[in-house]
């Protein structure tokens, strides 16, 4: 330890008797301006620019709109997997014919297209607004989709090939002539399977707001509809459709349905099958037909909804006929319809109690599984 401490002293006192030039480090100035460090956008993600349409995708990677278009025919055609289509806020406009999508994602059955994204903008005035045709993993998200001739968005999986695992995210999906959201699984072996679609806000459509159907032997299972504002569409706010096909296992949870031309929520399994669905916590307000509405299906549940409406001939809080069987019907409040529950004695449902002047008199309002009308 002596010898580190001599050694450090000649050091300094050496250091001492040198001139100042000799003892100097080097210049303290830069050469030049500091350069950047951090990589830039176009680094990270190099991004294509879609100066015209109609345009055609073919290759991975991230492509925007530079400015709003208006085109016949079809806007941005995909055509490869791993794509980004970002509309940046502008809008991609169609002149409102039968043919042509804003965007089309075309697969096939056998090769879908896969983890494919459109977000942020708006498109208007085509067939259907945006188009997964037999398409994996992809997402929707930010869109404001309205004013097209049939669907606002389109998932279709139908005649064996699958579109399946896609996510619609925090839409605005108006003012179409038919559907807002169709969920096509239809036909011979389609497959439309865990689908999700979440944070919309569905309203004004021709039609129903959210179709899920797995008709004519196709299949439409495990696919969730959740924290959606679904109102004023002139069918149905969301249909489940399992004619001559399956549409089972899905989800209906945390929505706002309210204003619909129909029934808020309809099961229907005549000539098919819709099993293990669950309509679960959900408010339905002022539909004109019926709040929820079971027709011929069997096993599904239906828990801790809150539905309200109008006197009216005809209208049902919540409705199971047609052959339903073994639906479990607990915990729900129905007030203001002409008739708050109707439902099958095949059904399992918690006791149905009129509220409130028979809780303290009828010990089956206790029970945890009651529904209660008014």
């Amino acid at each position: 330890m002596k010898r580190v401490y001599l050694l450090l002293a000649l050091g300094l006192a050496l250091s001492a008797g040198l001139p100042p030039a000799a003892r100097a480090q080097g210049p303290l100035t830069p050469p030049g301006a500091p350069a950047p460090t951090m990589k830039t956008l176009a680094q990270i993600e190099p991004r294509v620019a879609i100066t015209n349409v109609p345009y055609t995708i073919t290759q991975p990677g991230s492509y925007y709109l530079t400015t709003n278009f208006t085109t016949a025919g079809s806007g941005v055609i995909v055509q490869a997997n791993r794509v980004t289509v970002d509309l940046m806020g502008f809008a991609l406009t169609g002149d409102n014919d039968e043919i042509g999508y804003g965007v089309w994602v075309g697969g096939q059955p056998g090769a879908p297209w896969r983890e494919v994204v459109v977000r942020g903008g708006s498109v208007a005035g085509f067939s259907s607004g945006i188009f997964f045709e037999y398409v994996q993993n992809g997402r929707i998200e930010g869109v404001s989709v309205s004013g097209n001739v049939n669907q606002g968005v389109k998932l279709y999986g139908a005649y064996g090939g699958p579109c399946s695992g896609n996510a619609v995210v925090g839409c605005a999906i108006s003012g179409n002539g038919y559907h807002g959201v169709l969920v096509d699984g239809t036909q011979s072996g389609g497959r439309c399977e865990a689908n999700t679609i979440e944070r919309c806000v569905i309203s004004g459509n021709g039609a129903s707001g959210v179709l899920l159907t797995g008709g004519s032997g196709g299949r439409c299972l495990g696919n969730t509809v959740a924290e959606c504002t679904v109102s004023g569409n002139q069918n149905d706010g969301i249909g489940l459709s399992g004619l001559e096909g399956r549409c089972d296992g899905n989800l209906i949870a945390r929505c706002s349905i309210s204003a619909n031309g129909a029934s808020g929520v309809r099961l229907n399994g005549v000539s098919g099958q819709a099993s293990g669905n669950r309509v679960e916590n959900n408010l339905f307000v002022e539909n004109a037909d019926s709040g929820i509405r079971l027709e011929g299906v069997a096993g599904n549940r239906i828990q801790n909804n809150h539905v309200t409406g109008s006197t009216g001939a005809g209208n049902f809080g919540l409705i199971s006929y047609q052959t339903s069987v073994a639906n479990l019907i607990v915990q729900n409040m129905c007030l203001g319809y002409q008739v708050n529950f109707s439902l099958s004695t095949n059904d399992v449902n918690g006791p149905v109690v009129y509220s409130p002047s028979t809780l303290a008199t009828n010990g089956a309002a206790m029970s945890p599984w009651a529904n209660f009308y008014r």
